[in-house]
């Protein structure tokens, strides 16, 4: 990690690890990472870098992670268990598990969450495209937008988190 003129900070992982997948909170100031060690959460200042919560180790393999724009839940997407997507809560000091969300993505390839943080999308190599609404009463409830297709989709929001859109990407032959 540098500073913003550029001056190392820190090397993530330490020696002898990886890093898989890294989500920064909207400070600045937290990276959540999942690789080698698990999950684990980082704090930078300006000269240090140091792990202040983890590693713990998921229940399943994580493809991507985002943190939502409170900086407060983490979703991560599992490249086992069918593709489930899990929920974190994200203090100081602590990242505990919250719970998987409804339905089953498949093969995760991207993962957004909207501006307001109220929608979390995901899609998978199938082409299946999942949005969940965390507000929903009585829980995240799961709104499939694509069942499958070719290539792999994309889901992105607008700038207001009001609307969301889905791209296709050309299938190149590799997964």
């Amino acid at each position: 990690m540098w500073t913003p003129d550029l001056k190392l900070v820190g090397v993530l992982p330490p020696k002898g690890g990886y890093v898989r997948s890294l989500a920064v909170t909207p400070e600045g100031k937290r990276f959540v990472t999942v690789g080698g060690g698990g999950l684990e959460v980082w704090k930078f200042t300006e000269t240090t870098a140091s792990r202040v919560a983890g590693p713990t180790i998921p229940p399943a393999a994580i493809g991507g992670i985002v943190v939502d724009p409170s900086g407060n839940r983490v979703y991560t997407t599992d490249y086992e268990d069918d593709g489930k997507v899990r929920a974190y809560t994200l203090t100081a000091a602590a990242l505990t598990p919250a719970g998987p969300l409804s339905d089953r993505l498949g093969r995760p390839w991207r993962m957004v969450v909207s501006p307001d943080g109220r929608w979390v999308g995901a899609s998978a190599k199938s082409g299946r495209v999942c949005v969940w609404d965390t507000r929903a009463a009585g829980g995240p409830a799961a709104h499939v937008l694509r069942s499958d297709g070719k290539g792999f989709a994309v889901v992105t929001f607008s700038a207001d988190g009001r609307g969301s859109s889905t791209t296709r990407l050309p299938a190149t032959g590799t997964t």
